[in-house]
């Protein structure tokens, strides 16, 4: 499993339960389940009349989730499309979304072309694991939109008189 989650480990006896980790029994852990967060060998021990039988060991292994991406912030002029480009990492997809969390993604891939943008507006990056694992978080990246000036110029003509010297 990923980095950030668990997994429940059960004895099929309710009583005279103690678990194991890489071989020690974990201080404590005497109830008929025990929730793994780290990789490593589990196996639990339970004590009946006639002695301590142990489960077999099972192996847990905790991937490691992927590094988030490495956004940078950028500003456009109202109705411009932008392309936007992640730096990629070997082993690494990238998962563009509207909202930091929820919703369904837009793109997976390291570009992304946005619509003529409207107004400012804020994308999520999600960082996929070649494990399959999550980033931890969405990377927000605003595109600013800055409006187009307008000029308000008003051209003056003055009728010039007068006499001009020649020579």
């Amino acid at each position: 499993f990923c980095e950030g989650n668990e997994v429940t480990l059960s004895s099929l006896f309710p009583t005279g339960n103690q678990w194991f980790y890489n071989g020690q029994a974990i201080n404590g852990a005497t109830s008929q389940q025990y929730v793994a967060v780290d990789s490593g060998y589990y196996k639990v021990g339970i004590s009946q009349s006639s002695g301590t039988i142990f489960s077999d060991s099972i192996l847990i292994q905790v991937f490691s989730a992927p590094q988030l991406a490495i956004v940078s912030d950028t500003a456009v002029c109202v109705g411009t499309a932008v392309d936007l480009h992640l730096m990629s990492q070997s082993g690494v997809t990238y998962s563009w979304f509207k909202g930091a969390i929820g919703g369904t993604s837009i793109i997976v891939s390291d570009n992304f072309l946005t619509p003529p943008i409207t107004s400012t507006k804020i994308y999520y990056i999600e960082s996929i694991g070649s494990n399959g694992c999550v980033s931890t978080e969405r990377v927000p990246l605003t595109i600013t939109a800055l409006v187009t000036p307008v000029s308000d110029f008003t051209q003056i003509i003055s009728p010039q008189g007068g006499q001009y010297p020649t020579t």
